[in-house]
């Protein structure tokens, strides 16, 4: 709901996964992830798998369980025989990635397809758990974040060779993601406002920039013992929001060395925005091709099918079109734009052969603004 000129996204938030990104050694997100710690919170069995764990030889897939996303009707008509026993016993409660890859290992590849597919999601270490060891957030399970981080420090070590973590010390490596959080943000607010200006097209050229700029003011702005400095704008400010922005903002800003604003409420700040943003609905339809020739849509009201692929999609895309927007309307949404995108997996053999289809899919997207709720007269008291 604020008025920006330029957005910059960043895969930073509290469920981003801390993990091994090669040369670089740590790096946080950009996929999401369960965090331990709410994992453990929401279902109590999972200490004690994470002890196992723990006093366990770590593996890629220590610290990974499954969990189930969202899947609409026509995502779970088309799930294989296997996907569909995965999708049961995750209805039941969440699948530890270690235990069904020993257990039911072709179960354990259908979950990971699912993750794929966004039907799926996987637990892991995360800034928000690492909060939780540091003791700025307590939440969720703390005693889940420390198992977690002894977990995923030993398989830092062990399997990627990355790290030299006493492997009791469960507050050091949090430490470690915590500040890896802080200079991320501090480099991201620095591309932000370099990005104002500068050589913008040249990719390659600005990041070495930025690269450079970012080392110079988080090391002090100066270099050449004070000859040439760099600093922001001592006349502006940083505004954070966002239920973490205290744990991480302060230290940011003082890296920086530019004045920090929380604003009052912060903390829901993005949650209100998501309310009050936009509707956004979506409908997705799979395309199938069971014979050569036939075009089958799968529709909630059965197959329909087609002798001309392109009649197949056309009709596809109004149909889902449709649905989005019918959905959104119930949601509550007015003003309401759609926008369909069309997937086609096909295999070309040779250049004179035509393309061979196996299976397309459609999905429409429609948001919108919600409609605006009569105002309410509500008492005032002498504070207000």
């Amino acid at each position: 709901m604020i008025e920006s000129t330029r957005v910059f996204s960043v895969g930073l938030g509290g469920d981003s996964e801390a993990r091994f990104s090669g040369g670089e050694g740590l790096g946080i997100g950009p996929r999401r992830v369960v965090p331990m710690s709410l994992l453990a919170f929401d279902n109590d069995w999972v200490i004690e798998s994470l002890k196992r764990q723990r006093d366990a030889k770590p593996t890629p897939r220590s610290n990974k369980f499954f969990l189930p996303l969202f899947a609409d009707s026509s995502q779970i008509a088309q799930l294989s025989p296997v996907e569909k026993k995965v999708w049961e016993r995750l209805a039941e409660r969440p699948l530890e990635l270690e235990t069904l890859y020993r257990s039911a290992r072709e179960q354990a590849q259908a979950a990971a397809v699912m993750v794929r597919k966004g039907m799926v999601i996987y637990s892991g270490f995360t800034p928000s758990d690492a909060a939780h060891v540091l003791g700025f957030s307590n939440h969720w399970s703390t005693e889940a974040a420390h198992l977690a981080a002894v977990i995923w420090a030993k398989q830092m070590r062990h399997v990627y060779g990355w790290g030299s973590f006493d492997p009791n010390d469960s507050s050091a490596v949090s430490q470690v993601v915590h500040d890896r959080v802080v200079s991320t943000i501090c480099e991201t607010v620095i591309k932000a406002c370099m990005a104002t200006g500068g050589p913008r097209n040249e990719t390659a050229v600005f990041d070495k920039i930025n690269r450079l700029l970012t080392d110079w003011i988080m090391d002090n702005g100066t270099m050449d013992g004070g000859l040439f400095a760099v600093n922001f704008d001592p006349g502006r400010s940083l505004v954070a929001v966002g239920a973490p922005a205290p744990f991480y903002y302060p230290a940011a800003g003082r890296m920086l060395g530019i004045d920090l604003k929380i604003p009052k409420h912060s903390d829901v700040a993005n949650a209100i925005g998501a309310v009050v943003g936009s509707v956004v609905q979506r409908e997705h339809i799979t395309i199938t091709q069971p014979s050569q020739g036939t075009f089958r849509v799968h529709s909630l009201e059965g197959p329909v099918d087609f002798s001309d692929r392109s009649r197949a999609f056309l009709w596809a895309e109004s149909v889902a079109s449709e649905r989005a927007q019918s959905k959104a309307v119930g949601a509550g949404a007015t003003a309401i734009g759609t926008v369909v995108n069309r997937y086609e997996n096909t295999v070309s053999p040779d250049d004179l052969t035509d393309d061979v289809f196996f299976e397309g899919r459609v999905t429409a997207t429609s948001s919108g603004r919600p409609v605006a709720s009569p105002a309410k007269t509500l008492p005032r008291s002498p504070n207000q």
